[in-house]
């Protein structure tokens, strides 16, 4: 006569189950922090985008000074540094490389083409910002199910992990054809420079979504939960 099967029901133990659930919420909770800033940066990026072409119509910029209507930034060499002074104060001093670039600035462009470079990386940052908003908004969902859920081997994980890969690959494309552009914008030559850490991240992501499918095949075959059923 065979034998039947025993099925042996394995959970965390409760300490684990805590670490678990503490670490997700905690986790669900900075990407809620992040999100938020993220919104208020981009409201931020959208006013200055409005208010740069009003700013900037009244502005002159030359080698002697920065003028914004009657109000005006006198630029004095002064040894091995440039300083600005507003009302005979000085509010800032480069010297080094920051002097250098500020000399290039000063020599190559004038108050429009300063306009358009600003524009055009309030622009690249503002799709930035909103790319990762969404990817935000898939980790907080995938963070409140494993806090939530009696597993966190669920579908709806594995997807939204898939999702946040799929994210951040669009957020370093994009993130270095802003960045090109913008250099083209300022007159720089451009090197395409992809971030080992970033693609570590993704690569990891996308490990990490392949483990939770087969989680979830094994979960479904199972009636066995990752967590205590809660009072």
């Amino acid at each position: 006569m065979a034998k039947k099967k025993e099925t042996n029901e394995v959970r965390l133990e409760s300490g684990q189950q805590k670490t678990i659930k503490t670490l997700s919420k905690i986790l669900e909770v900075f990407a809620i922090i992040g999100r938020v800033c993220a919104w208020i940066g981009l409201v931020c990026v959208i006013l200055v985008g409005i208010l740069t072409p009003i700013l900037f119509k009244d502005i002159t910029i030359n080698k002697e000074e920065i003028s914004y209507k009657s109000e005006k930034i006198e630029i004095r060499e002064e040894k091995d540094e440039i300083a600005l002074y507003y009302k005979d104060s000085k509010i800032a001093d480069f010297d080094g490389v920051e002097k250098t670039a500020l000399m290039n600035i000063l020599d190559q462009y004038s108050a429009k083409r300063v306009e358009i470079i600003v524009e055009a990386a309030l622009i690249s940052a503002a799709i930035v910002i909103v790319i990762s908003l969404v990817m935000l908004k898939y980790e907080i969902k995938l963070f409140r199910n494993i806090h939530d859920k009696e597993t966190p081997f669920i579908e709806e994980n594995t997807t939204l992990l898939k999702k946040i890969g799929k994210t951040q690959i669009v957020l370093l494309v994009v993130t270095i054809i802003c960045s090109c552009v913008v250099a083209v914008t300022v007159g720089q030559e451009f090197d395409i420079n992809f971030n080992v850490v970033s693609i570590s991240t993704i690569l990891g992501v996308y490990l990490l979504a392949y483990i939770f499918e087969y989680g979830t095949k094994l979960q479904s075959e199972s009636k066995v939960t990752l967590y205590d059923e809660e009072k």
